[in-house]
């Protein structure tokens, strides 16, 4: 799975910090439990502090402007998010799986 969202990506690094290549890891937006495959439209790169906080829930992309949403008590500072939205990215997640889990998240 790693391996397939970085080669959808391009390069391995957070799609919403700087963090070091190390720390880089592969996040499915609809995870594996929920039926979610392992398709690199379903993954994003994001550091390990990302993936735990999109995991918890304290953030989301907003599907159709590809914008981070924080969660209700948080901001982006809070959360250490330096790019604000992934249209930085060479192709963008998978639109479907993005609504999947922005209708689970709100």
């Amino acid at each position: 799975f790693r391996a397939a969202v970085i080669s959808r990506y391009g390069e391995r690094r957070c799609c919403l910090c700087d963090a070091p290549p190390e720390v880089i890891e592969a996040a499915h937006i609809v995870p594996v439990s929920d039926d979610g495959s392992d398709w690199g439209g379903n993954g994003l790169l994001l550091c390990r502090n990302h993936h735990a906080l999109y995991d918890l829930g304290r953030w989301c992309l907003d599907p159709g402007q590809l914008e981070v949403v924080p969660a209700s008590g948080h901001d982006l500072t809070s959360l250490q998010v330096q790019r604000s939205n992934v249209r930085h990215l060479k192709q963008g997640p998978d639109p479907v799986a993005l609504q999947w889990r922005w209708e689970k998240w709100t």
